[in-house]
């Protein structure tokens, strides 16, 4: 499973009925919604952070995390509108 794109990683785990798994499944489903939301379906579990380009380092981030790092203007907006 790790070495699926992340778009078919979530059809997979559609796949997945058992009630014992269906906290971490759908907590897996929906950080790759997320992923695949910004434009990120292609990456994959495995993928080694250090091969991630600048953009997708920086769509990887929450806004959390942008929000503290700093005065960009992403993290103004985030400031800005956060709730």
């Amino acid at each position: 499973m790790c070495k699926m794109e992340f778009s078919q990683l979530r059809d997979e785990l559609d796949n997945i009925h058992d009630e014992r798994a269906a906290a971490i499944t759908g907590q897996l489903k929906a950080s790759l919604d997320r992923m695949i939301d910004i434009g990120l379906p292609y990456l994959f579990m495995n993928r080694e952070s250090s091969t991630l380009s600048g953009g997708e380092v920086v769509f990887t981030r929450t806004p959390k995390e942008m929000i503290d790092s700093g005065r960009t203007i992403t993290a103004k907006y985030l400031r800005k509108h956060q709730s």
